[in-house]
Parts: C-alpha cells; structure tokens; sequence
C-alpha cells in the first residue's frame, strides 16, 4: 500500500478551507450535510461531543444568530494523510452588543471519503469574553485574584 500523494494532500487541503469559506464565512448550512459524515464525531463546541451533521448544526446555529460578519484566516493548515490540523485567526461582529471582536483557535480534522469524520476544536472563547462586557469585569483580575488584589510575589513550590 502507498502513502498518500499530493494530490490527496492538496484534495484534503481544499476540503478544510472550503469548510471555513462555506460553513462559518457565508454561512451555508446546506454545506454541513454536504461536508459532514453521518457518523461524525465533533469536539471542542460544547460541554460534549457533537454528533453528526445534525449536532453539529446545533452549535452552528447558536453562533450564527449570536455573530455575524464572521471571516476565518487560516494562518495555518498542516496536512498529513487524510488528516489535517488548520490554526486560526476568527474575527466577527456580536450581534447583541455590534461589538467587532476576535479569537484564535485550532482545529483538527480526520477525513473518510472525503467528508469530516472527526474534528476537534480548540477556540479561545476567553478571548471572546474579554473583549464584551457581558461578564462586568476584567477578565484578567478574574483569571488571577491574587495578583489583581496583591502585588506579590507567588510562594516558592
């Protein structure tokens, strides 16, 4: 058995872009069926995992009516087989404020028969809460009390 060519690479390569241009960047659902196994596993989009087109839509939809004008840079898109690893840079308007704001994330792909049978995100959301006031505070005092309170130095392990 031979490993994959470049063409594959290139095939994989072209799936994962058209993914963010299609499903986040214009917002085409009809593009998830198309894209996603019925059998898929997605990660990293909730408390747990999403399974197929359908739950992943679920996620979709509640981020497309709480942002919009959303554009995905890929900054990065490593390919190897028929998997693929793309970091990016997300920028987007919040609907309910009309805040721009972005994040960084990273996303893995394993595809089968050329449609996502298993993703895994990881997105900065803290990011996202950072920049809205929906918390009322800063999220840095948040994230390190002690520092924010005290100018100290930590203890010694």
């Amino acid at each position: 058995m031979t490993g994959p060519t470049r063409a594959d690479s290139e095939l994989i390569r072209n799936l994962v872009t058209r993914w963010f241009r299609e499903v986040w960047d214009a917002g085409k659902r009809e593009s998830i069926h198309e894209m996603m196994h019925p059998e898929a596993v997605i990660h990293g989009i909730g408390t747990e995992a999403a399974h197929g087109p359908e739950g992943f839509e679920a996620f979709w939809r509640t981020v497309r009516l709480n942002y919009h004008d959303i554009v995905t840079q890929i900054d990065q898109l490593l390919v190897e087989g028929a998997e693929a690893v793309a970091l990016l840079t997300i920028t987007f308007v919040q609907t309910s404020s009309g805040e721009a704001m972005s994040m960084r994330g990273a996303a893995t792909f394993r595809f089968e028969d050329g449609q996502i049978i298993f993703s895994r995100n990881v997105i900065d959301y803290l990011a996202v809460l950072g920049q809205s006031d929906a918390l009322g505070i800063d999220i840095q005092d948040a994230l390190f009390p002690i520092q924010a309170l005290e100018n100290r130095d930590p203890p010694r392990s």
